[in-house]
């Protein structure tokens, strides 16, 4: 027996163990919930034949079920206990691994009296197949680990991959083999087509609503890093929601169907809302009731170095994987788990005219070839000058062009930020950056109209100047101002786009420095 949770999952795994007792109390088996329904997952033989079961939580709750909440399934030597309808159960789920197992395993008891963890390490002996059940019911269960373990678990306790906590098999001691030797389990995802029956049903949950990481990466996992990744794009936490705020629904967006060609290519001028419209899709799938997966890159993010797409996107993974404190995993099994899943990746590539070198043919080809074998998709926005630099990409992508607002977008764009009709001369009210800008110098009090877009960018830049100028100046005491936000409505004074604060010091027609 081994002591604590030394393994490398967090936590205790026996901790989230549940008891299953017959009405007499009697100890019949344990099990584990597999997902975010209350789904418990236990050998067959821990059920088998009880007209009713109490469940029994790590934190004294209890659940009875009858058989009608009872899925056996003893051609896979299992059972699947359905608590919704008693209220679910407390606990976290375990992660269900894939494929085969082949290293050292872990199996979690009971807590011992003193309540420290049980955990039992052993390893793999052979595989067989085994027969459950008795007489005219005995059943074939296919594949049977036979594990090394010092002594034999409660049927129904998960046997656990030490470096990752996902479970790999349910341990079934009245499973019999020919050889005879070893503790049986039975393995869960083996040779079980996903959505098939209630245990590929399950197992579709699993790996679509709890994370696993490392080589048990799932569905969940690269929904939780490709989360992390997003959140971090840009220029922090929270700016591509920023950005995706300031989109304004027009007929020439992307607020229609999901891309679903390999290569999408979004072209428009500079200003015309590219990135706010990637930023808006992103953030769709992002918190759709299904989220779909979406790693974002700018051009600047591509380093010298790079001689593939997916060196830049491991890149990017790697900095989520620690930023999560999670196992670092590569861009083609992160592409491949989110294929399985039915959800595509989006790799979403903004200006990739600003990257450090232009785009080699070769670098290009092997992007498109890296989509097609991983199951991915891309989307891209650029300039009209940069779609001219995307060579092998100009036959192979479905290009989507912006223009300017129309009248009825720019008008509701314009009630938002509050801008008066003649705010903006005729030429710019349909540039989605103008109107941000313009929203910007009109919250700060600059009454308008702006005379031309020139007038309208210095005016900006004046007003960003004094918002760093206000959070950096000193105040008496030698220390400085630390604000958060805009600047509060300055008055303006002739001459400027925007007026300066009475703090400055007197002359000074710019931020001082």
């Amino acid at each position: 027996m081994g002591e604590g949770a030394s393994a490398g999952f967090a936590g205790d795994p026996a901790h989230g163990l549940l008891r299953i007792r017959d009405v007499q109390g009697r100890l019949c088996g344990l099990g584990f919930v597999a997902d975010r329904q209350g789904t418990v997952v236990t050998a067959h033989e821990a059920v088998a034949g009880l007209p009713r079961l109490v469940l029994h939580t790590p934190g004294g709750q209890s659940r009875v079920l009858g058989p009608e909440s009872v899925d056996l399934l003893p051609e896979r030597g299992l059972a699947l206990l359905r608590t919704t309808a008693v209220g679910g159960v407390p606990g976290r789920a375990l992660p269900i691994g894939r494929g085969e197992v082949g290293g050292p395993v872990v199996v979690p008891h009971q807590r011992r009296e003193d309540g420290t963890p049980a955990l039992a390490r052993g390893g793999l002996l052979g595989r067989e197949n085994g027969r459950c059940g008795d007489g005219a019911q005995t059943r074939t269960v296919p594949g049977v680990l036979l594990l090394d373990l010092p002594a034999a678990p409660v049927a129904g306790a998960p046997v656990l991959d030490p470096d990752t906590g996902a479970v790999l098999a349910v341990v079934a001691p009245r499973v019999r083999t020919a050889g005879g030797s070893g503790v049986a389990a039975v393995p869960l995802s083996v040779d079980v087509p996903a959505g098939d029956g209630p245990l590929g049903l399950l197992l579709a949950r699993n790996a679509s609503g709890v994370p696993a990481f490392g080589r048990a990466l799932n569905l969940a996992g690269g929904l939780r890093l490709t989360a992390a990744q997003l959140d971090a794009a840009t220029a922090g936490p929270g700016r591509i929601t920023e950005l995706a705020a300031d989109r304004v629904d027009r007929p020439d967006g992307l607020s229609g169907e999901e891309p679903q060609d390999t290569l999408t290519v979004l072209l428009g001028e500079a200003g015309s809302g590219r990135t706010t419209e990637l930023a808006a899709l992103a953030v769709r799938r992002a918190g759709a009731a299904e989220p779909l997966p979406t790693l974002w890159l700018r051009g600047a993010d591509l380093a010298l170095g790079d001689r593939a797409l997916g060196d830049t996107l491991h890149r990017r993974l790697v900095a989520a994987a620690r930023q999560l404190g999670v196992p670092e995993v590569g861009p083609a099994e992160l592409a491949e788990r989110c294929a399985d899943g039915g959800r595509p990746l989006l790799v979403v590539l903004d200006g990739p005219e600003e990257a450090p070198l232009a785009l080699s043919a070769r670098w290009l080809t092997g992007a498109l070839e890296w989509l097609g074998a991983h199951r991915a998709r891309a989307l891209v926005a650029c300039r009209p000058d940069g779609w001219q630099q995307l060579g092998p990409w100009r036959s192979a992508a479905r290009a989507l062009w912006l223009g300017p607002l129309t009248d009825d977008a720019a008008a509701r764009a314009g009630r938002r930020y509050g801008l008066p009709e003649p705010f903006l001369g005729p030429a710019d009210r349909g540039h989605p950056l103008a109107l941000r800008l313009a929203g910007d110098l009109r919250g700060a009090g600059v009454h308008g109209p702006v005379a031309d877009r020139g007038e309208l960018f210095d005016g900006w830049l004046d007003l960003a100047c004094l918002t760093v100028a206000r959070r950096v100046a000193p105040i008496p005491g030698g220390q400085r101002r630390h604000r958060r936000g805009g600047p509060s409505r300055p008055a303006r004074t002739p001459g400027s786009s925007v007026g300066w604060p009475s703090w400055w010091p007197a002359g000074c027609t710019r931020p001082p420095g």
